[in-house]
């Protein structure tokens, strides 16, 4: 099994709003129940940002996936 590296904090509000932001559109995604959905592409849009935004703050698919389960488990 691969190890996934640790995504870089964000200390900046903005940037907190950011990642909240991100998380709640592949959430929303993943909510419609196709992993497919979940894009790097669709998830930017949903959440009104750039994919770079994503890839700078999660690095690929699958850690934002990982990013979005984690939070979902520390909210229940």
């Amino acid at each position: 099994m691969t190890k996934i590296a640790e995504a870089p904090s964000a200390f900046q509000d903005r940037s907190l709003l950011t990642y909240d932001l991100l998380c709640d559109a592949a959430e929303e995604a993943l909510r419609e129940g196709r992993l497919a959905l979940c894009t790097i592409q669709e998830v930017a849009a949903r959440a009104r940002r750039s994919p770079g935004s994503i890839y700078r703050r999660f690095g690929d698919k699958e850690r934002m996936i990982v990013a979005v389960i984690e939070r979902y488990l520390e909210k229940t």
